[in-house]
């Protein structure tokens, strides 16, 4: 297959999961998350991940089914209610049916989960 249909084969599957940030040269990549449905033991949240061109998580919103909202940024990586996820993201495993569900998100929508949710731990952050 020539380069150009690679690409174009790569771009269609890419769009079709809202994922195009990594076909137009973002080092980015963002995940929702949901742990319903696991078979290791992981209480439900819903995740949603920034994960740096370094492989590491950037910024992360996890609501909790209790209604608890906590967001985190490597400014912010710890409070008293939880954390950042740690250790380096590792697509093939996350992707492991045991542990839920993880679908590729644009930056948009990323972003836009970011601006408009207030979260429980806010006014821990800088403690």
């Amino acid at each position: 297959m020539s380069k150009s249909r690679l690409t174009q084969k790569r771009f269609n599957e890419a769009s079709q999961f809202g994922d195009i940030t990594q076909i137009l040269g973002s080092s980015m990549l963002y995940r929702l998350y949901s742990s319903v449905g696991n078979s290791v033991g992981v209480d439900p949240y819903l995740g949603y991940s920034e994960i740096g061109d370094d492989g590491y998580w950037s910024r992360y919103i996890e609501f909790l089914p209790d209604g608890l909202v906590l967001k985190y940024t490597e400014t912010h990586d710890a409070d008293s209610l939880g954390q950042l996820p740690e250790g380096l993201w590792d697509e093939a495993e996350a992707l492991k049916d045991e542990y839920g569900v993880v679908a590729p998100i644009t930056v948009e929508l990323f972003e836009l989960v970011w601006a408009r949710t207030r979260c429980d731990n806010d006014h821990l952050a800088g403690q």
